[in-house]
């Protein structure tokens, strides 16, 4: 396949994606103003970093429907000291 036609393969892909959005789609792409995150704190361990996070992800439907609206996690992201393969 010649790289116009490979071109035009990917044009005419995307933009059948943008017209075929769905619902779902329009929702995980509207921007939500709750969205935040803070590092609550690190841990040190043998070999590694552990990072405790705070996440708030997504404000869902309205507080005079459900009890819980605002969504929040713990995240934890645990970065090795020593990367023997840096192609992961």
């Amino acid at each position: 396949m010649s790289p116009l036609w490979k071109c035009a393969a990917i044009l005419a892909a995307f933009c059948l994606a943008v017209v075929c959005a769905t619902p779902l789609d329009d929702y995980v792409n509207k921007p939500d103003p709750t969205y935040k995150w803070e590092t609550v704190n690190s841990v040190r361990g043998q070999n590694f970093t552990a990072y405790n996070i705070k996440l708030t992800s997504q404000t869902w439907m309205d507080p005079s429907v459900v009890s819980i609206y605002v969504w929040t996690h713990w995240l934890q992201i645990c970065v090795p000291d020593d990367v023997r393969d840096s192609s992961l």
